[in-house]
């Protein structure tokens, strides 16, 4: 990018002018890698074939094993078990984008660091999974709470979209 470019960006985000979204680059080094995960997950139930590091593959597999339900719940925990970044360490990502004046903030990671960072800035945040495949249940959170373009936002920092 050029300078101009840089320039431009930085403005959009103190102004409030821009949607960051947020990937898994953010969580680097605060969480496992996909084909760390898969390793483990390969290792903990056995999985037969040879793409160890296909996090999607072995995660269909487990599935397989488990059952929906069972998954969800397991994972649920795996996530919850992690410990957050220090947010307070220099170059910390997630606070540093928190702190942007933002109304929505686009994420897919599966850690809530995000959240946790915006609630560490003194904003409350509302938080939606946008339902990117049809038919799939997402706890409730139905079309009057998520839109496929960004909603008026309720408060400053409201909304936050994580892919599930």
């Amino acid at each position: 990018m050029k300078d101009s470019d840089w320039a431009r960006l930085i403005n959009q985000l103190r102004t409030g002018y821009c949607t960051p979204f947020i990937g898994a680059w953010a969580s680097d080094g605060n969480v496992a890698s996909g084909s760390s995960l898969s390793r483990e997950w390969v290792a903990r139930y056995t999985y037969p074939f040879v793409d160890h590091g296909d996090f999607a593959r072995v995660m269909q597999y487990v599935r397989t094993v488990l059952g929906d339900a069972a998954l969800k719940q397991e994972f649920s925990r795996h996530l919850r078990a992690m410990s957050p970044p220090d947010f307070i360490a220099p170059g910390e990502v997630h606070p540093s984008i928190a702190r942007f004046p933002v109304p929505v903030f686009l994420a897919t990671n599966y850690d809530d660091f995000l959240v946790r960072a915006i609630r560490f800035s003194a904003k409350e945040p509302s938080v939606a999974i946008f339902p990117w495949r049809k038919g799939l249940s997402y706890g409730g959170i139905g079309s009057s709470a998520v839109r496929k373009h960004a909603p008026p936002p309720i408060g400053p920092w409201s909304t936050i979209f994580m892919e599930a």
